[in-house]
């Protein structure tokens, strides 16, 4: 009964060590991930021309390579004081550092930006309001200012539940702990 004993003490001390270095490695890419987005934001905000009113065309939305970095927007939940530049084209495991955009444009009131749900980033999507303003910047300068209007979550994210055409910006971040997608909906004011 006692090799029983010391064998579960044994187990549960390296369950814990093991969930205190993922914890550790977590933090430590998290931090890391703030690092990379506040240095790109640095750049962004020298080389973006003065902001203006975006316009609404059928014009493909520029990018802006920074340092092999290909932007496409800078994305700002001004009541959670989230500032993020947001990558040009889709890539699951590239989210860690800043949101991407999945699909559309702003210029035609389709754009879907997923990003991460670690502190920093979308984190705050979980507690977005309806009313609350998102502004989505373009790398013209070009400001697109929006309305959240709901929140849905599902425990999927297939493109037929992030495209929605009643709205025009999805904002989207996969909840880690309930294991479901958070998206909000936005209108352009």
């Amino acid at each position: 009964m006692r090799n029983v004993s010391k064998w579960l003490v044994g187990i549960g001390l390296l369950l814990m060590l093991g969930g205190g270095a993922w914890w550790l490695t977590d933090h430590l890419i998290a931090q890391s991930a703030r690092q990379e987005t506040a240095q790109l934001l640095e750049q962004l905000d020298t080389l973006l021309p003065p902001r203006s009113e975006g316009e609404v065309s059928a014009h493909r939305m520029p990018v802006l390579s920074v340092e092999g970095q290909d932007v496409v927007a800078v994305v700002e939940l001004p009541a959670y004081g989230v500032r993020l530049p947001v990558g040009s084209t889709w890539d699951a495991g590239g989210v860690t550092a800043y949101p991407r955009r999945f699909s559309g444009s702003a210029y035609d009131r389709t754009l879907v930006i997923g990003g991460s749900d670690r502190a920093g980033q979308l984190d705050c999507l979980e507690r977005v309001e309806i009313g609350d303003t998102v502004t989505v910047t373009d790398m013209t300068g070009g400001v697109f200012t929006y309305e959240v209007t709901r929140a849905d979550r599902f425990d999927s994210a297939e493109t037929e539940k992030l495209v929605d055409p009643a709205t025009h910006l999805t904002l989207f971040v996969r909840d880690t702990y309930a294991l479901e997608y958070v998206l909000v909906r936005c209108v352009m004011k």
